[in-house]
């Protein structure tokens, strides 16, 4: 039988900071890095990532280029990424953002456990946006502005 996986999602050197020590606080092995950057906007902050890299922690790692994929052709690119994913099964999925990729994945593949690696704004935001009463709060708040 062959052993689960797990899954890392990041896309800040940050998030890849929390990955390293998520590895090492869960002693997990047979981790898959998907590292989202986007070359054409930001360069420093792939070779941040990639000096980072310790690429013993990794069985695998997928450059996700957002820079050199059309936006025309990004969801068919999703769509193969999540197909290759899916012939595993991971025992933990953790994501450094909830952005269109990640909750895709998300919601594709299969896994035990999902974790937020949080770098500091993602946990507001999903706070946000699943407290339907804050946010009545703030169009009322905004409306009375106006």
């Amino acid at each position: 039988m062959r052993s689960k996986k797990n899954l890392f999602i990041i896309s800040s050197p940050l998030q890849l900071l929390n990955a390293m020590e998520a590895i090492y606080s869960f002693n997990t092995s047979d981790n898959i890095l998907i590292l989202i950057y986007n070359s054409s906007e930001n360069k420093t902050d792939f070779h941040q990532k990639t000096n980072l890299l310790d690429t013993d922690q990794w069985e695998k790692i997928i450059y996700y280029d957002l820079g050199k994929i059309a936006k025309k052709k990004r969801f068919f690119q999703q769509v193969r990424l999540i197909k290759e994913l899916k012939k595993e099964s991971y025992t933990y999925l953790f994501s450094g953002d909830f952005g269109t990729i990640q909750q895709a994945i998300m919601a594709n593949v299969s896994a035990e456990k999902i974790y937020l690696l949080d770098d500091g704004t993602a946990s507001i935001v999903i706070d946000f946006l699943h407290n339907p009463k804050l946010v009545q709060k703030l169009l009322l708040l905004k409306h009375e502005e106006l």
